[in-house]
């Protein structure tokens, strides 16, 4: 299925889960079909990025040691060749964590935004592998 999200871009989202959820997504498709919606979603956006968000020592450090331990576990699992953490998904997990942050309202990093950002993450992965896999 493809997802339109603004004029001329497409994805191709996978619409089925095996976790159980049941999503409506026809609300989406009439969403994305009105331009006023589409304009207030890209003007949140815009003003998203410009937020200050702050990263405690602590969790930074919890965060630093999880990516190294999820490498050190991606190299036993699948090898040099078949490695699904690449070198710069670090960078797309905080900015994946900051921006579930910021849409709760929030301008600080916490344990609670990245256990959901991860568990959110390892779903897209296990979507991606049945979409691979043949």
């Amino acid at each position: 299925e493809k997802l339109l999200l603004g004029k001329g871009v497409d994805a191709l989202i996978p619409l089925e889960s095996d976790e159980g959820l049941e999503w409506d997504y026809s609300i989406f498709e009439a969403l994305l079909q009105d331009e006023a919606i589409l304009q207030e979603c890209r003007l949140y956006l815009a003003c998203v990025r410009l937020l200050d968000w702050d990263i405690s020592e602590p969790l930074s450090e919890m965060m630093t040691t999880e990516w190294v331990a999820s490498r050190q576990q991606d190299l036993k699992d699948h090898g040099d060749s078949g490695r699904k953490l690449h070198s710069d998904m670090f960078q797309l997990w905080l900015t994946l964590a900051r921006l579930l942050s910021v849409s709760y309202g929030e301008t600080k990093a916490t344990q609670e935004r990245w256990d959901e950002m991860r568990q959110i993450e390892r779903l897209r992965l296990r979507r991606l592998d049945t979409l691979v896999t043949p």
